[in-house]
């Protein structure tokens, strides 16, 4: 299984992937690939193991000894390969999803992180990882996305809430920049204080 050649190294991640897909994956299809390993290569799986957990399996290894055909250890082999595959994805995607936190910016570039690794998260059941963010989240239309996912909402309903609030939104933040052009013209012309308050107010509809 040359693949676990890269996971030969005993690093935090590789560990951390490996214990993901022994959790995740059947017992039966645990059972049938590491029926088809070498000693050294059974060594990366049993490191993640307790010494309880690894005497288990191999016993049940010495039972079933020549038991699973060649076509379900392939299978199984490729079934592991391909949840590692997948294991690693999540975490990149987590990694650029938590950097993209960290610059609230809108940049939609960023915004694709987050929701990609959203797309994971709810794929893999992290609810708990959703409602944290949520918790933290100071966005308000990526706050709103989240409660929605979290409570796996209607998806129609959930598209309106955010429309509503994209909306709600756009218009807070037009007022914001007609604001800082109608100041800036009032101050560039010199007007006094007065004249500026008094333009800033009917375009915010206070007269």
């Amino acid at each position: 299984m040359s693949f676990l050649s890269d996971y030969a190294t005993e690093t935090d991640e590789n560990n951390q992937l490996l214990q993901r897909v022994m959790r995740d994956i059947d017992d039966r299809m645990f059972l049938a690939f590491m029926s088809g390993l070498s000693e050294a290569e059974r060594g990366i799986i049993y490191r993640n193991m307790s010494k309880r957990a690894a005497e288990a399996v191999l016993a049940d290894l010495d039972e079933k000894k020549g038991f699973y055909p060649p076509d379900t250890i392939s299978y199984a082999s490729s079934l592991f390969e391909r949840m590692l595959g997948r294991q690693r994805r999540y975490l990149a995607l987590k990694q650029q999803a938590t950097e993209s936190w960290q610059q609230p910016d809108g940049n939609p570039e960023h915004s694709r992180n987050i929701m990609l690794y959203l797309a994971l998260a709810t794929d893999e059941d992290r609810y708990p990882e959703i409602k944290e963010h949520e918790a933290e989240c100071q966005d308000p239309m990526l706050k709103l996305a989240l409660r929605l996912l979290h409570d796996n909402h209607d998806p129609l309903s959930a598209r309106s809430q955010l429309e509503q609030l994209k909306k709600a939104l756009l218009h807070s933040y037009e007022q914001h920049l007609d604001v800082i052009i109608e100041g800036s013209d009032s101050i560039l012309n010199n007007e006094v204080y007065g004249r500026t308050s008094e333009r800033l107010d009917v375009l915010l509809g206070k007269v």
